[in-house]
């Protein structure tokens, strides 16, 4: 059972596998409350993008604090004129996978410019010491620039607000992350590089998914969420929606990991998320060909 799941994530087959199925008719594809899944439940926690080095064996695609020096790395067809950059924090790694499979089908040469736990938003992000904060905020200008300077075709988006903008709680910190995604955006505006920003995708935050899985081998349902609890605001909407520009959109593919109240921790007999808050890889695989088409309906645009 389990290898024949393998087959279905390296080939992207099965109706009811992964993303496919929440995507499927109501009753078609049963719901996975115990059984066999795809990572073995023991080995979710390293399935992650090959983002990591521990996944490529190369050098990790990451910047780290305190410095967040520019690391980039390059996936995908390398002789393409088609070329994109994926732009963020852990939350726009978490989509590598994805986009690989994107990039494979669609030949196009993938930039990563990704920085751990600092957002591409161009706001005082809190951290200690306030030099890590300065790296931060430096990294972010930095990368803006080299997205504008390399005349990327597409600019694919995401982070997640993990850290407190300086001076305010997290719950204050809305208006401020939406202020400084703003600044980047206007700057790539101007530069005329079109955008897809990828909503926040559910965060468990308080329990890693496989942890709790293996708690409950009989009833998976216990690792599940509400939608409300799990689903954190997006600050990146409205600022893209205040641009009004077609050439930056935001994409929202919540409802191909949650149920209308409900976000589970399995879904199609994949394990969605490799800890409290990342897609696992396979899962992220399975979201490829929703994210396909807001991709090449911008390329296209």
């Amino acid at each position: 059972m389990i290898a024949s799941f393998a087959r279905e994530a390296a080939d992207g087959r099965g109706p009811c596998f992964g993303a496919a199925a929440l995507a499927a008719e109501p009753g078609v594809c049963a719901p996975t409350d115990r059984g066999p899944v795809f990572p073995p439940i023991a080995r979710a926690a390293q399935d992650k993008s090959d983002a990591y080095s521990s996944v490529s064996g190369r050098a990790d695609c990451f910047s780290y604090q305190p410095t967040f020096p520019e690391i980039t790395c390059t996936r995908g067809d390398l002789s393409s004129p088609v070329r994109v950059a994926l732009v963020g924090n852990s939350h726009a790694g978490e989509w590598l996978p994805a986009v690989e499979q994107i990039a494979d089908r669609s030949h196009w040469h993938i930039t990563t410019y990704l920085a751990s736990d600092c957002a591409l938003s161009e706001v005082p992000q809190h951290f200690t010491p306030s030099a890590v904060s300065v790296a931060c905020t430096a990294w972010v200008r930095r990368t803006t620039a080299r997205i504008v300077a390399g005349r990327y075709r597409l600019v694919v988006m995401s982070n997640k607000v993990s850290r407190s903008a300086v001076g305010h709680d997290l719950a204050g910190s809305w208006a401020p992350y939406e202020r400084g995604y703003l600044t980047v955006l206007r700057a790539l505006q101007r530069a005329h590089v079109r955008v897809v920003g990828i909503r926040d995708t559910p965060s468990p935050a308080r329990q890693s998914i496989p942890t709790c899985l293996a708690q409950h081998p009989s009833d998976y349902a216990r690792c599940d969420g509400s939608r409300r609890a799990w689903l954190p605001p997006e600050p990146l909407v409205p600022a893209v929606a205040a641009l009004r520009d077609r050439q930056i959109t935001v994409v929202d593919l919540t409802d191909h990991l949650c149920r209308p109240q409900v976000c589970p921790a399995i879904v199609g007999r994949v394990v969605v998320y490799f800890d409290a808050s990342h897609l696992t890889a396979t899962y992220a695989r399975t979201l490829a060909p929703y994210l396909a088409v807001p991709l090449r309906a911008a390329l296209a645009g």
